[in-house]
């Protein structure tokens, strides 16, 4: 029988051991998280937009002429017009947009994934037109 100062040697050495597999475990953890968010955050920089969509999106929105103002709120755009009567509500959604909501002359739908894109395009073409 092991005298008890062998015993908690013993004992001491195994939590010893566990621990650094432990520490060892943490540390691949965190690399590996590490790894992962950087491939995120460099595949969301290479994303090419296809503007061709935001053309459609500007027809449907009544042309140029009929825009007076837009917004960016997060993933929703606020769109001003001139007359209600040239936007198409159908087609916005058809287009990618959701939760179309209109209050006077004022549009608001949610454009997710590509909402700042369209906004800067929509903003781009506005500035355009002004020159």
């Amino acid at each position: 029988m092991p005298m008890p100062e062998a015993r908690t040697i013993l004992l001491a050495g195994t939590l010893l051991s566990n621990l650094w597999w432990i520490i060892l475990g943490v540390l691949a953890v965190i690399f590996v998280v590490a790894y992962v968010a950087s491939l995120i955050r460099k595949g969301k920089k290479d994303v090419v937009v296809d503007t061709g969509g935001f053309e459609e999106m500007l027809v449907v929105l009544g042309g140029i002429d009929n825009i007076v103002e837009v917004e960016l709120e997060g993933t929703r755009i606020k769109v001003k017009v001139k007359e209600l009567k040239k936007c198409e509500y159908a087609a916005l959604k058809e287009h990618g947009a959701s939760g179309v909501f209109v209050s006077g002359k004022t549009l608001k739908f949610l454009y997710p994934g590509h909402a700042k894109e369209l906004y800067e395009h929509l903003q781009a073409r506005r500035k355009e037109k002004q020159q």
